[in-house]
């Protein structure tokens, strides 16, 4: 019996010693060419804390390949890793072209970037490009060298350059850009654990009434999903109000659950977050700005840059509109079930929705 289990812990060892599976052909020489062509462009990338890579590799093929391994190629080039936090990797669909734009920051308003493309088979890399992003800063120079991929790298390239916090700059990139409406769920979620705590055995459910792009956030961070019927929506846009015939209701936040499995209990509340336009508008130092996000793409990194000087406020953001005990499987439901309408049993009937007559619990 001893023999038995000192040969299996031998095994064991040389299992565990044995070298990782190699690199497919061709990609470590295409990582090496990669970061060739970006220290081309961009100089030495010798600094952890000043050089990043933004890549879809790992998702995209290259010639039929699966090209998760250039993440090992890419470290051993440069100081560049997911354990160092400037790998950024952006999920994309099948199909996609690989793609990488190395970031180097030359200053605390400088951002050089290059793009390194694997169009038809051959890398490409663009003369170096500033991408800072200041108030007022125009995206067209960007397009040119970008495209389509214009907006959602460069807002990912400059929170990387702003420090954004790992589990936002994470939920981001799942999102495939740094718009603030990602943002936003950063204080959403850390109200909702600030206020409402899980007790053992109970578990969240989050309903997005409105659904907004802060909700990749909070399905990331807070453990949710549909798959495990954590995370439920309604189609009904951010920014209209929800009046019913006592009351209009502006500034809607969402709809949380905290729910016991087992005893068949909880507690639902409706949230509101508070944008503080007038706020921002001060901290730009432009009273009278319009906020026009569509035609002034820059509105988003400087919004996420007034976040950042409120890490530790969420309640500057996020309240509680009203809160309802739910008491059996069947409140629940009418929260969450196949043609549910939170927002109507929680808040009452909104005569201008179609079928809000519902019951409150």
């Amino acid at each position: 019996m001893k023999k038995l289990v000192l040969l299996l812990s031998l095994c064991a060892v040389i299992a565990w010693a044995a070298p990782a599976p190699a690199a497919q052909p061709g990609l470590d020489a295409l990582a090496g060419q990669a970061v060739a062509l970006a220290q081309e462009r961009l100089g030495p990338l010798n600094d952890p804390a000043k050089v990043a890579c933004l890549t879809n590799a790992g998702y995209a093929q290259y010639k039929g390949q699966e090209t998760l391994c250039l993440y090992d190629g890419l470290a051993r080039l440069a100081p560049i890793s997911p354990g160092r936090g400037n790998l950024l990797v952006r999920p994309c669909p099948p199909g996609r072209p690989l793609y990488f734009m190395f970031l180097k920051k030359q200053g605390p308003d400088k951002l050089m970037m290059t793009y390194v493309q694997t169009a038809k088979g051959a890398l490409s890399a663009s003369q170096a490009l500033d991408i800072h992003l200041g108030v007022g800063t125009s995206f067209k120079p960007f397009s040119k060298v970008l495209g389509p991929m214009t907006f959602n790298l460069v807002t990912l390239a400059n929170g990387w350059a702003m420090g954004m916090p790992h589990d936002l700059m994470r939920a981001a990139l799942r999102h495939g850009h740094l718009c603030c409406g990602v943002f936003t769920g950063y204080f959403t979620a850390r109200y909702i654990l600030k206020h409402m705590p899980l007790g053992p055995g109970q578990r969240y459910i989050y309903v997005g009434a409105p659904a907004w792009c802060q909700d990749d956030y909070l399905i990331d961070y807070l453990g949710l999903s549909p798959g495990t019927h954590g995370y439920f929506t309604m189609a009904y846009h951010w920014s209209r109000p929800w009046k019913t015939k006592e009351r209009t209701y502006d500034k809607l936040g969402g709809v949380i659950i905290r729910w016991d499995p087992r005893q068949k209990t909880g507690q639902a509340w409706v949230l509101s977050f508070d944008w503080h336009h007038d706020a921002f508008r001060k901290y730009v130092g432009q009273p009278n700005l319009k906020l026009d996000w569509r035609g002034q793409p820059w509105l988003h990194n400087a919004y996420d840059r007034f976040f950042m000087s409120k890490l530790d406020q969420p309640d500057y953001f996020v309240s509680t509109i009203t809160s309802a005990p739910l008491k059996g499987q069947a409140q629940l439901d009418r929260l969450i079930g196949l043609g549910a309408n939170p927002l109507a049993v929680l808040l009452g009937p909104d005569p201008s929705w179609p079928q809000t007559k519902t019951r409150k619990p």
